[in-house]
């Protein structure tokens, strides 16, 4: 049976920063001719349709990145717009010390269970810290499109500054595809 797309393992632009919306598998590309087409990993298993969510070529991923970037050029400021989500994790954090300083003021301290319950929150406060990853790449990627910027008025694609910011590229079933840029900011844009 001929297979029209035909995945292949060698490394592509995109690598492996491309993940679907909907599943959460990765994406592969497959080439027919010249064409390259990006579909989700789990589109089929064993002949049956398993993710529904659409292909979308390498060419349209490119166009996107340039729209994202002369975006980012006129809007240096969305660079910096991170959401981070800690609240759970801080309400986490506040249960364990209370529980700590209960167990603390009990009359029968348990000092394995005390021990453990400090380490647990010494491994909350760290997952919870900013190293500084989040700024750092913030203003490397701030350098990047602003030295872009000024070298280049055509819409061309640069490969390495599309490796040097951006993490990961979800694509969504309603045409939305959103770049995560290595700091953590999101930028959406539509098919």
């Amino acid at each position: 049976k001929e297979q029209p797309y035909v995945y292949h393992k060698e490394q592509f632009l995109f690598g492996d920063k491309m993940k679907c919306g909907e599943c959460g598998s990765a994406y592969h590309c497959y080439k027919h001719g010249e064409l390259r087409r990006w579909d989700c990993c789990r589109r089929l298993i064993k002949g049956r349709v398993s993710c529904r969510n659409q292909h979308i070529q390498e060419e349209q991923i490119k166009e996107l990145f340039i729209k994202t970037v002369k975006n980012l050029e006129k809007h240096p400021e969305q660079i910096r717009e991170i959401i981070v989500h800690r609240t759970r994790r801080n309400s986490r954090i506040k249960a364990l010390e209370h529980e700590i300083e209960m167990l603390k003021n009990s009359s029968t301290i348990e000092i394995e269970e005390l021990l453990g319950m400090i380490y647990k929150r010494a491994s909350l406060l760290y997952e919870n810290a900013d190293d500084g990853g989040a700024e750092y790449y913030s203003k490397k990627i701030e350098n990047l499109i602003q030295q872009h910027k000024e070298r280049s008025e055509e819409k061309i694609f640069d490969k390495d500054l599309f490796d040097a910011i951006i993490e990961v590229i979800t694509i969504y079933k309603d045409g939305r595809v959103m770049f995560t840029l290595k700091n953590g900011a999101t930028m959406t844009e539509k098919l």
